[in-house]
């Protein structure tokens, strides 16, 4: 399918969040086949981190997807050209590929690569006899930070740096160690160095907010760090003339929250400053414009990701919004995105009812190159989004609220209510595609999700409510949103599906 091209507009504003409640039990009724269903989870794709080649023609992203097999999330390395929307796979083996950056001369490209390191053991069993039937062996954990969410247990190692020729060749290793590096990464315009972040202090893992910005040789790997603060360093991106390094970080006042700050400093790891105080929005990404006169960023507003321009002396210019990430189970807000030479802006953006794509704008035309999911949600009828007002019983402060209500749901009709809430709790829903959403909605549920106090993109004050005191008032801003759609006659907690 060729590339979609439009008039850009900025997109309406969409916000959304996560739940929890109960319905009375029921026998599920047969699946209709026209709607979304949970085996179309190991189907879906969708594009992130896109990374436009220095020429600007052709984009490397790393496409998200879901092996059946192992249950289990994978990122894959592709390209496509700008011109004709033509993709073709970069690095597709087993393993699971993030944070691809093109070299100054577009000629490698660097990414971040997991590397497992052996289990560890404690003693040795005995020999087990042929056809024996033994229970599982001993699994031996030492690390801190040992499972996650959607991952479930980690398996042991390490996220390190490697480099990769863009047309051929094996991946190299640049880093090593009991450390983990993790991106987005830059590298320096002479093509000496990049430029990561991550923590190589002793007893790391006991410190996740702390992180410092570190410089890696790509001759022999040597690692110089360049930040040294209480508080995290992050995203490093070298300015066109590689004389300047902006990078995103906070202070540690040791509140519930900090906004992430725009900042700037010499090559060297001098003369820090931020460009972003009057900004009360966390800046996501960070990425030079071609004269060196700006930085676009991206933060999110309101639960809606947007990329501005933010000159040197700290205005901000608006270029696009409507960003969305690859968090498919929730509608987290989120999306990246990248910018060529000549000023074309590369970003992932998608619907409720869309995963992400990857998008170009140049000027005032925006272009989808992908449509990573178009024959499979075609034969899909999904669910849709509406807003509802909500004032928050404890203080009427207005609060984000969205209701999904069942595919061709009969005007009038009530549904059972399930409300749902984000995790975080520092994080907030936006206009994004959710599985969990969309799978709940297609059985016959009425869904409610907020963004409550101490939800982010609303400003440290707001986020800061909860401040040594959660869960508290968020729970009347729920409970409001749930006064609001019982209200509004669209759902009936006491009715089965």
């Amino acid at each position: 399918m060729g590339r979609i091209c439009v008039k850009r507009r900025i997109a309406t504003v969409i916000v959304t969040t996560w739940l929890a409640c109960t319905a009375s039990a029921a026998v599920p009724p047969e699946p209709d086949s026209s709607l979304f269903q949970g085996a179309d989870i190991f189907r879906i794709e969708c594009a992130t981190d896109p990374w436009i080649r220095p020429g600007g023609r052709l984009i490397v992203y790393a496409r998200k997807r879901f092996d059946i097999a192992t249950d289990r999330a994978r990122f894959l390395l592709w390209l496509v050209d700008v011109d004709s929307g033509t993709q073709t796979p970069l690095v597709t083996g087993p393993a699971s590929y993030s944070s691809p950056r093109w070299s100054p001369d577009g000629r490698a490209i660097a990414f971040v690569l997991f590397t497992p390191i052996p289990k560890p053991t404690l003693g040795a069993a005995p020999t087990k006899p042929d056809g024996a039937n033994w229970a599982e062996p001993l699994e031996l954990i030492t690390s801190i930070n040992y499972r996650e969410d959607g991952e479930g247990y980690l398996r042991p190692g390490n996220a390190h740096l490697f480099v990769v020729a863009s047309d051929e060749g094996a991946p190299r290793q640049l880093t090593a160690g009991p450390y983990d590096e993790h991106g987005p990464i830059s590298w320096t315009p002479d093509g000496r160095y990049v430029l990561v972040s991550g923590n190589r202090r002793k007893g790391w893992q006991l410190d996740p907010i702390n992180s410092e910005v570190f410089q890696v040789s790509v001759t022999d790997g040597a690692v110089t760090a360049l930040t040294n603060r209480v508080g995290p360093d992050d995203a490093p991106a070298v300015s066109p003339d590689g004389r300047t390094i902006a990078y995103l970080g906070s202070d540690d006042h040791l509140r519930s929250y900090e906004n992430v700050r725009l900042y700037l400093m010499d090559r060297d790891g001098r003369n820090p400053r931020s460009l972003t105080d009057h900004l009360d929005r966390s800046i996501d990404q960070a990425r030079w414009a071609a004269d060196g006169r700006g930085i676009y960023v991206s933060y999110v507003d309101h639960g809606v990701t947007k990329v501005a321009l933010v000159r040197l002396d700290g205005n901000i210019e608006p270029v696009a919004e409507g960003l969305s990430g690859s968090d498919l189970d929730r509608p987290y807000s989120g999306g990246e995105f990248s910018v060529s030479a000549n000023g074309t802006v590369a970003y992932t953006s998608g619907k409720p009812e869309r995963p992400s794509d990857i998008w170009v704008v140049f000027g005032d035309h925006a272009c989808q190159l992908t449509h990573l999911n178009a024959d499979l949600l075609r034969a899909r009828t999904l669910a849709q989004i509406q807003t509802l007002p909500v004032k928050s019983s404890f203080d009427q402060r207005a609060i984000d609220a969205k209701i999904v209500r069942p595919p061709r749901a009969e005007a009038g009709k009530q549904y059972p209510p399930i409300l749902e809430i984000h995790g975080g709790p520092f994080d907030s829903y936006g206009p994004t595609f959710s599985t969990d959403d969309q799978l709940y909605a297609a059985a016959g549920y009425a869904l409610l999700y907020a963004n409550p106090r101490g939800s982010t993109s609303y400003g440290e004050e707001f986020a800061n409510q909860i401040n040594h005191d959660y869960p508290s008032h968020d729970y009347d801003d729920l409970m409001s949103a749930v006064d609001a759609v019982l209200t509004s006659g669209s759902a009936n907690p006491n009715q089965n599906r």
